[in-house]
């Protein structure tokens, strides 16, 4: 007896010991890093009426979840069950909730008698749900430097609204999203439902896209070159990118490394008597990348904190005019996958080896 409870003791510390090593293994990118997440494709209309299965997963939760979420999120800030705050980041308890999401706007109005004068009025509304379009998040990075996933540990997040108006067209003009208050994630776990099980987006610090702020650059490059070094030497799975997002066909570290590494050889001549001469240009995707993630997404109905699970990631390179060097937009290169990559209506992608 004594000898078995010793060995399972032994095993017990083993297992802690395993634990703590993997947590210090783990490399962070960001402690606080901000980025916004839009989980209301609406900007996608014009291209989902062409092809509504396509891209429904992009920047996008399916709305009967979405507006359930949302439901419950502004409910129970209402009635103070959940830890929020102003962007400032004071406290807020129920009574002070109404006027996080309400503004006043003055407008010019004309009395309906003679003899018609104009007078301003001040009007007070409240932020409708359907209009909350994205999601502020502010998040821990980590990630295993044997496989190169990433983990994320949401701290807080903010609800987006988008105002709508109209131009001189008569046509519907969304603006960008504003924060409307911090809910905060640092309760225990007590239930996890799934909010969605695919949710396609993309996040930068060198461009554009949804740029990210308080990303250390320095420790998204050194990801980046470790990334790309595993990828080419096989040690982690790349697979080939597709039209649609995602692709279960598995491209060679050999191959990979063929296509995103080129040599050009250019003449020129210089001196007096002119002299020619050949140099070889490599072009190579450097370390300046910007994510694309795909993800499933969970939260806890009575903290409505959310949980994220990152299944696979996109790196995107800038691409850019040769002439004129104007700025074309972002090229994906090739997805890694860590978890389930869940295909609408077709249960798991079964990812083909070479």
């Amino acid at each position: 007896m004594v000898c078995i409870m010793a060995g399972l003791a032994a095993l017990l510390a083993v297992g802690c010991d395993s634990a703590k090593d993997s947590a210090k293994e783990s490399v962070i990118i960001a402690k606080e890093v901000e980025y916004d997440v839009f989980i209301s494709n609406y900007r996608f209309a014009s291209y989902s009426a062409l092809d509504p299965g396509e891209i429904w997963d992009r920047e996008n939760i399916e709305a009967p979840y979405r507006k359930e979420f949302i439901r419950m999120l502004f409910e129970k800030a209402a009635s103070g069950a959940i830890k929020i705050t102003d962007l400032q980041g004071n406290a807020v308890d129920s009574a002070g909730f109404p006027a996080l999401i309400s503004k006043s706007d003055t407008q010019r109005m004309t009395r309906p008698y003679p003899p018609y004068d104009e007078f301003d009025t001040v009007v007070n509304t409240s932020v409708e749900k359907r209009l909350i379009v994205a999601l502020r998040f502010r998040e821990e990075w980590t990630y295993d430097p044997h496989t190169m996933a990433i983990s994320k540990k949401v701290l807080a997040y903010a609800p987006m609204a988008t105002t709508v108006s109209f131009d001189d067209r008569y046509r519907e003009v969304y603006s960008y999203p504003k924060p409307l208050f911090w809910v905060i994630c640092d309760g225990e776990k007590n239930r996890e439902e799934i909010l969605t099980r695919r949710i396609i987006y993309s996040t930068a610090y060198t461009g554009d896209i949804t740029p990210a702020s308080n990303l250390d650059s320095l420790q998204a490059n050194t990801y980046w070159k470790r990334f790309f070094e595993l990828a080419y030497s096989d040690s982690i799975a790349a697979y080939t990118y597709a039209e649609g997002d995602m692709n279960n066909l598995q491209i060679s570290g050999a191959d990979l490394y063929a296509e995103l590494n080129s040599s050009d050889t250019i003449r020129f001549s210089s001196g007096e008597p002119p002299v020619t001469k050949d140099t070889v240009v490599k072009n190579s995707p450097g370390v300046d990348f910007d994510f694309r993630f795909c993800e499933e997404w969970s939260f806890d109905p009575n903290t409505m904190a959310i949980y994220k699970k990152v299944n696979g990631l996109c790196p995107l390179v800038q691409e850019w005019t040769a002439d004129t060097r104007e700025f074309r937009g972002y090229r994906p290169l090739f997805w890694v996958y860590w978890g389930d990559v869940w295909v609408p209506y077709q249960g798991k992608l079964k990812l083909k080896k070479l």
